[in-house]
């Protein structure tokens, strides 16, 4: 049974007791030991039952009033071997169509997060701007943005498998930015925890970042992860699903998108 919370109010896996599927095997033990050796607080989470696509969901943290705005704060970044360097520049204008975090809305050039850059060894600025690949030239072909929460094991199991699926999917053009949204105490993910939360899952290709004010939270963000396919031509929303139920669309989404 997916958790489904009322929409106006997201209740965090930490903060309400309401747990976290237990998908994450060795590797989420592993990750709590770790943060407890690292000094933060390790995650804490319990079991629930239902999922999606193979594992159970969790419920979302609690979400500050103005959600969906710029995201702020600690981030890693981890992009797949086919994603531009940091400082390549869009061969055209970002499109001016209504922004928006629904299905067929564009994303608003103006998201940006802190963290690291793939491959990178410190943190910098990044936004979804310098992910437009208008005419495929950049060999971004689908941009996967993945939202969890550290002490959520259903999507530790999800961090666990991308380094595999970025097998794939990199030389396919596949770009992964996953957003961790919260702590175990339901606040901004520390500098110190998605560095671990990196190195633990081993996500290096990817894109990787704390996002606090959720800036791609809609109403169909009911679980975790929340995932969001994007078109990098046009940098519009083409789909939105929890945990990994359609992630053998991110790959087909991208092969047609290559020229």
């Amino acid at each position: 049974m997916r958790l489904h919370l009322p929409t106006l109010v997201l209740v965090g896996c930490a903060l309400a007791a309401v747990a976290c599927s237990s998908a994450g095997g060795d590797d989420s033990r592993g990750f709590t030991q770790a943060m407890s050796q690292s000094g933060d607080d390790p995650p804490t989470s319990e079991q629930s039952s239902g999922g999606s696509g193979g594992s159970t969901l969790c419920d979302p943290p609690v979400m500050p009033a103005d959600s969906g705005a710029s995201a702020k704060g600690g981030t890693t970044n981890d992009a797949g071997t086919s994603s531009p360097p940091p400082d390549a520049e869009p061969a055209c204008n970002y499109p001016t169509s209504a922004s928006g975090t629904t299905v067929g809305k564009m994303l608003s050039p103006s998201i940006k997060w802190t963290g690291y850059v793939p491959d990178s060894s410190s943190t910098t600025t990044f936004s979804t701007s310098e992910l437009l690949d208008c005419d495929g030239s950049r060999g971004i072909n689908a941009i996967l943005f993945v939202n969890g929460s550290v002490d959520c094991q259903a999507c530790q199991a999800e961090a666990q498998s991308l380094p595999s699926m970025m097998q794939s999917w990199g030389p396919a053009g596949v770009v992964v930015v996953y957003l961790l949204l919260a702590d175990s105490n339901g606040s901004t993910p520390s500098a110190q925890m998605v560095q671990q939360w990196r190195s633990q899952f081993k996500l290096q290709s990817i894109y990787l970042a704390a996002d606090p004010m959720f800036a791609l939270y809609s109403d169909l963000a009911t679980a975790i992860p929340y995932e969001v396919l994007v078109d990098p031509r046009t940098m519009k929303i083409v789909d939105i699903y929890l945990g990994g139920a359609n992630d053998d669309k991110v790959l087909s989404f991208a092969n047609q998108n290559k020229q």
